[in-house]
C-alpha cells in the first residue's frame, strides 16, 4: 500500500513524506480511525422556467438522483486502509496476489484558515444531512423521495436568472409597499432562495436588498417602541420572514466575496444595525390579552428564527477569523461585543436556555423532529458561546437556571430524544456536556477537549 503525507496550511498542500506498506498498515484495527458512515451531502436544485408570474418562475428541478432513506444509521465502519486493500477483490478473486492500493492522509494546521472553513463545512453538512431527513423541508427544497415526482423543466439561463431576481428585487424595493405585499415577495424570495443557490449569490452581490432588509428590520422594532413596546401580530409575521430570508442568504453561501466586502464595510456597520434590531424581548406587551396565547406562538416562531440567524453570523465568524478574541470586523468575538450592549441581551439568551430545558425534559412527548434537532444545537452553540465568554451572561444564566439544568436536564433523557439516526446527535451531546458544566460548575469536564465521536464538530 502506497501512503502520501500532505501538510495542509493555508489551502495550500505540501508533499511531505512517499513510503511504501503492505503488512504493518493492513493489520490496523478497523477502529483505528473512528470512521462514520454519514449521508452524502445534498446537491442544490437549480433554478427552472414556468408559465407563472415572473416572481413565481423561480422554482428548481428535482435534482436529487437517490432516495435519501430515513433509517440511515451512522455507523463504525472498517478503516479506510482495510477497505482500500479489499477494494479490488472481486478483481482478483481468490488467488493471493498482491495488489497495489494508495492512500492519500492530510495533516491540517489547526492555525490555518483551512481548518477553519472545515469544522465550519462540517457544521454546515450535518445540520444539511439532518434537515434532510424532514419531509417538510425536502418539500420546501422540492427535494422528493420518489424519481417519478419530478418534473423536467427547461434550465434558466443565468441571464434570465439575473433578469427575474433583479424583477423581484424592485419590485420589493418600491415606495409604499404595503406590509402585506412585502410579506408576500419576501416569501417568495426565502421560498426561492431555499431552491436554488443562484439567488443568495445575486443576493450578495447587489448588496442594496440586504441594506433594504436591516433597514425594514429596524423600522419594525422601532414603530413597536414608539407604542411604548406594544407589538401586533403583524409586526412579528414581517420580522421572522425578514429574519429567515436573512438566515437563508448566509446559510446558503460560503465565502462569497460580495458578501464579505459587503458585511465587512464601514467597521460592519450594516451587521451591527442587524445584531440589534435582532433581539427584542422575549415578553413583550400586546395589544390586547385576547389574542396573548397567539401572540405567544408567533413570538416563539421569531425567537427560533433569530437563533438561527445569529448562529449563522457567529459560524462566519469562525470561518474567516482564527481566534474568538480578533479585533477583526465580524470576528465572534466582535459579534457578542456588539450584543452586549442590547439591553435584551439576558432575556434573549435566558429564554434560549429555558427552551434547551423544556425540549430535552419533556419525556412524554415524542423525539425531536429534525428541523427541532437542528435548533437544539444553535442554541446549545450559543449558550456555550455566552458561557465561555461573557461573564455577564454566565451570571445571569447560572443565577437563573442552575436549578433547571441540575434536575430536569439529564444526558440520559437527551439521548432519549435524539434519535442516533440524526447525523447532528452526537454533537449535540458534545455541546450538552460542555454546556451543563459550565451551568453547574463541574471542573471535571475537559472544556478544551473535542468529543471523539464528532472531532470536526463548531468550536467556541
Amino acid at each position: 500500500l502506497k501512503s502520501k503525507i500532505f501538510l495542509l496550511s493555508e489551502g495550500s498542500a505540501e508533499e511531505l513524506r512517499k513510503f511504501t506498506s503492505t503488512h504493518v498498515i493492513s493489520s490496523l484495527d478497523p477502529e483505528t480511525l473512528n470512521l462514520f458512515r454519514t449521508p452524502h451531502p445534498p446537491n442544490h436544485p437549480l433554478l427552472y422556467s414556468t408559465t407563472s408570474p415572473p416572481a413565481s418562475l423561480l422554482t428548481p428541478r428535482d435534482q436529487r438522483s437517490k432516495t435519501l432513506k430515513s433509517t440511515q444509521v451512522p455507523h463504525r465502519i472498517s478503516s479506510a486502509l482495510r477497505r482500500l486493500l479489499h477494494r479490488d477483490d472481486g478483481d482478483t478473486g481468490s488467488s493471493g496476489e498482491e495488489r497495489e492500493a494508495e492512500l492519500h492522509l492530510y495533516i491540517v494546521s489547526q492555525t490555518s484558515r483551512f481548518y477553519l472553513q472545515l469544522r465550519s463545512s462540517w457544521s454546515r453538512f450535518v445540520i444539511r444531512s439532518t434537515l434532510l431527513l424532514d419531509p417538510v423541508y425536502r418539500r420546501k427544497c422540492r427535494i422528493y423521495a420518489h424519481s417519478s415526482r419530478r418534473k423536467q423543466r427547461p434550465v434558466l439561463s443565468w441571464e434570465r436568472t439575473c433578469q427575474l431576481f433583479n424583477q423581484l428585487s424592485s419590485e420589493l424595493l418600491q415606495d409604499q409597499l404595503s406590509v402585506e405585499g412585502l410579506y408576500l415577495l419576501l416569501q417568495e424570495l426565502n421560498t426561492a432562495a431555499h431552491r436554488n443557490l443562484t439567488l443568495p449569490t445575486l443576493f450578495w452581490r447587489s448588496g442594496e436588498l440586504c441594506a433594504f432588509l436591516v433597514q425594514t428590520l429596524e423600522e419594525n422594532l422601532n414603530s413597536c417602541q414608539s407604542l411604548s413596546g406594544v407589538y401586533t401580530p403583524d409586526h412579528m409575521l414581517l420580522r421572522t420572514m425578514i429574519v429567515e430570508t436573512l438566515t437563508v442568504m448566509f446559510a446558503e453561501t460560503r465565502n462569497e466575496a460580495a458578501k464579505l466586502s459587503l458585511l465587512s464595510s464601514n467597521n460592519g456597520t450594516l451587521v451591527s444595525r442587524m445584531l440589534l434590531a435582532l433581539i427584542c424581548d422575549p415578553q413583550p406587551q400586546t395589544q390586547s390579552s385576547v389574542i396573548g396565547s397567539e401572540f405567544q406562538v408567533l413570538m416563539s416562531e421569531y425567537q427560533d428564527a433569530a437563533c438561527s440567524l445569529l448562529f449563522e453570523l457567529l459560524l462566519l465568524g469562525h470561518e474567516i477569523h482564527r481566534s474568538f478574541f480578533a479585533d477583526d470586523v465580524l470576528s465572534a468575538g466582535w459579534i457578542l461585543g456588539v450584543l452586549q450592549t442590547h439591553s435584551h441581551l439576558p432575556s434573549f439568551m435566558i429564554y434560549q436556555a429555558q427552551q434547551v430545558v423544556l425540549a430535552l425534559s419533556d419525556m412524554q412527548g415524542a423525539p425531536l423532529s429534525p428541523t427541532q434537532a437542528v435548533l437544539l444545537f444553535q442554541r446549545c452553540h450559543l449558550l456555550l458561546l455566552c458561557l465561555q465568554h461573557s461573564s455577564l451572561l454566565a451570571q445571569h444564566l447560572t443565577s437563573r437556571l442552575s436549578e433547571e439544568f441540575r434536575y430536569l436536564l439529564r444526558l440520559s433523557q437527551a439521548e432519549e430524544k435524539l434519535p442516533p439516526r440524526y447525523p447532528i446527535t452526537s454533537p449535540i451531546l458534545c455541546l450538552l456536556v460542555k454546556v451543563l458544566a459550565l451551568m453547574l460548575h463541574s471542573p471535571e469536564v475537559n472544556l478544551s477537549t473535542d468529543c471523539p465521536t464528532c472531532p470536526l464538530h463548531l468550536e467556541v
